[in-house]
């Protein structure tokens, strides 16, 4: 799955670096936070590792679309059920 890099509001204004995953059926929003080592600053880029983020629990891909776990199971019985169609 993609997601976006950005920073979110935490308690008392502090930034928190993680991803924002939108539901390309719904439009529901996650965000996940970074879990990985660092981040470290070198001037103005923000360096991390790719699997340092929390995982966003019951999101799939579909054909390169992000799907919340309703949106995928809604997927998955549609494609099931056209796939069982017979001419």
């Amino acid at each position: 799955m993609r997601g976006l890099p950005c920073e979110s509001e935490g308690d008392a204004g502090m930034k928190i670096l993680g991803k924002m995953y939108l539901c390309e059926r719904c439009g529901e929003q996650k965000f996940v936070k970074y879990i990985g080592s660092g981040p470290y600053r070198d001037g103005m880029d923000i360096h991390i590792t790719a699997d340092g983020f929390e995982a966003a629990v019951g999101w799939t891909k579909r054909d390169d679309k992000d799907f919340c776990s309703k949106c995928s199971e809604k997927y998955d019985s549609m494609m099931k059920e056209f796939l069982s169609c017979k001419e």
